[in-house]
């Protein structure tokens, strides 16, 4: 993608993520130009391709408002980081693509700016999950990629042979079902204790707490709550799987890329996967079938619920805000899920063909989770996939795990706030 650098004053402003509110920048409005960052590549579309819808997308804005928009993409890879050092050196974007476990530390340093000033009741009222981007009451991310739903998958075919004839819905169903796959030879269950990041708690342990009636953090999001009844419970049903051998021990080495392809090639019966995972079972011959998680003392699972941000730095808050709006529009987001991936609409304007997922967004929806946004949550996260790894190790029971992870999480939250 073709890049111009933004003029811009001289900008001062050193140190790590606590020194963010100090970062300013002037004259960003004069030069009529505004940077923006999102992650490539989202799904199957190049580099190049998103580039190029991008292009597309922004060109009516531009010429509208006068201003030049130019979006980097970052590599999920170094996404954090990218942020991070630019956003502390004075060289972040006016708009950004942020995570849920991003935003707190951003919010908490003033280094976000909140959109409530910004936005037109035209825009907010055609919304389907603007609570999910408030912070203390206050808008400070619009949520723009509500999806990824956490699923279980079942190979029919393997279930069948085992006399099963339907995916399980309940936390006893899906015991019961694995037992009787385990005494028939099969593989019950894979999941991604290797890997490399805490992303995989999103389909291996956070379900299943939200499940038995927990949550991660407190509703102030100022301590760790899942180290619980809800907690413990959610733990042990994954210490259950492993001691009863139907979930196998060397899952403490998959990646997700290697549960997936096991239960692809047909080595298990069962795949916390996502929605997205249809789009690779349909170049498969596997006959497959799903549930919107399973249902413990509630039902909950799940959903990503991404966000465009704007940051202090931007010199003209108004504008930023309208390029939000307009990117949130139901013809630039029908263009955004056709040409670059195809998750659900966020707002009522969006005229979209139902997809095989239509209806379990719709009937789910309120049993859909996303992480919350807090100062020091990432920290909480990292806590809670470290400890959780050791006791599927076997090096610590889920009590102990629990009350480590809730600890050093807490330790987090405190430091930044």
């Amino acid at each position: 993608m073709n890049m111009k650098y933004r003029t811009i004053a001289a900008v001062t402003c050193v140190g790590a993520l606590t020194a963010l509110a100090a970062c300013t920048t002037d004259g960003a409005a004069a030069d009529k130009a505004l940077e923006v960052w999102m992650p490539t590549t989202f799904a199957a579309a190049t580099a190049d391709e998103e580039a190029a819808t991008w292009r597309s997308i922004l060109a009516p804005f531009e010429e509208e408002h006068g201003v030049e928009v130019n979006v980097t993409l970052v590599p999920w890879a170094s996404y954090e980081e990218k942020y991070l050092t630019g956003v502390s050196s004075g060289q972040g974007p006016d708009v950004g693509y942020m995570y849920t476990e991003m935003m707190g530390d951003y919010v908490s340093n003033g280094a976000l700016a909140p959109f409530d000033d910004h936005l037109s009741e035209e825009t907010t009222s055609k919304m389907l999950y603007l609570d999910q981007g408030k912070v203390d009451g206050r808008q400070y991310a619009m949520p723009f990629v509500v999806g990824g739903i956490r699923l279980l998958w079942g190979n029919m075919d393997l279930l069948a042979s085992a006399g099963i004839d339907e995916v399980p819905t309940t936390w006893d169903e899906f015991l019961d079902d694995a037992r009787t796959l385990h005494e028939a030879g099969i593989t019950p269950l894979y999941q991604e204790w290797g890997a490399p990041n805490r992303g995989m708690l999103n389909a291996t342990y956070f379900p299943l707490l939200w499940q038995a009636g927990g949550e991660i953090l407190n509703e102030e999001g100022t301590a760790t709550a899942f180290n619980s009844d809800a907690g413990l419970a959610a733990a042990e049903f994954l210490k259950t799987l492993l001691d009863e051998d139907l979930m196998p021990a060397d899952v403490s080495g998959l990646t997700p890329e290697e549960v997936q392809s096991a239960f692809y090639e047909g080595e298990t019966a069962f795949f916390f996967g996502s929605d997205g995972t249809w789009a690779d079972l349909e170049q498969t011959e596997m006959n497959a079938e799903f549930v919107p998680g399973l249902v413990g003392k509630q039902a909950g699972t799940f959903v990503a619920s991404d966000a465009l941000v704007m940051f202090e730095s931007c010199a003209d808050k108004q504008l930023c805000a309208d390029l939000v709006a307009f990117l949130l529009g139901g013809d630039q987001m029908a263009e955004f899920h056709q040409q670059i991936v195809a998750y659900p609409p966020v707002a009522t304007d969006e005229q979209s063909e139902p997809t095989k997922f239509t209806e379990t967004y719709a009937e789910s929806a309120e049993s859909l989770h996303s992480l919350p946004i807090a100062a020091g949550g990432a920290g909480v996260y990292n806590a809670l996939y470290e400890n959780l790894q050791q006791m599927v190790l076997g090096q610590k029971s889920p009590q102990q795990a629990l009350a480590d992870a809730a600890e050093a999480g807490d330790a987090a939250l405190a430091q930044a706030r």
